[in-house]
This record gives structure tokens, C-alpha cells and sequence, in this order.
């Protein structure tokens, strides 16, 4: 004999339940193996990381000594924005 439809309906509900919960449980296991280890298992990076920060502070001296070398050429008038600046200024002069 069947069994009555609503139970029918029942056990095919449980069954792609089921089926979606494996199908999760399958990605989670993909994605676990594909993940990488912590950094508390590699403890080269925390070398690295302490490099970086000694790089940092380096190119921040570079960046520091490029802007007083800029500012000087534009007192001096050398660099393209204190042409134009200048520019302007003549222009402003020369008009009645």
C-alpha cells in the first residue's frame, strides 16, 4: 500500500533537506583543506612583518626628504607647478 500523501510530502522534504546539508557540510570540508595554516604555525612571518615595518619607516624618511627637496626647487622656481605659479602672476602684473 501507499502511504498517505502527507507523509509522502514529509519524507521528501527530510530527504533534500538531507541532501542540502550534505552538500554544505562537503563545501565546508573543501574549504577547510584549501585554507592556509595560522600565523601562529609559520613563525617566519612574524620576521617579516617586523621587516616591513623597518621598510616603512625608511620609505617614510625617503618620502619626507623628497617633499623639502620639492619644496626647495619651488622657492627656486625649478619644478612645473612654480612655473605656472609663476605665470599666473606675470600675467596678473602685465593686465591694466
Amino acid at each position: 500500500m501507499k502511504p498517505p500523501k502527507r507523509t509522502a510530502r514529509k519524507t521528501k522534504r527530510q530527504e533534500r533537506e538531507k541532501n542540502t546539508q550534505s552538500k554544505k557540510m562537503n563545501k565546508r570540508k573543501e574549504k577547510k583543506k584549501v585554507h592556509k595554516p595560522t600565523h601562529n604555525q609559520n613563525p617566519k612571518k612574524k620576521e617579516h612583518n617586523h621587516k616591513t615595518r623597518e621598510t616603512e619607516k625608511t620609505n617614510q624618511t625617503k618620502k619626507d626628504s623628497k617633499k623639502k627637496e620639492n619644496q626647495k626647487k619651488r622657492k627656486q622656481g625649478k619644478t612645473v607647478q612654480a612655473k605656472k605659479e609663476i605665470k599666473k602672476k606675470t600675467k596678473r602684473t602685465i593686465k591694466p
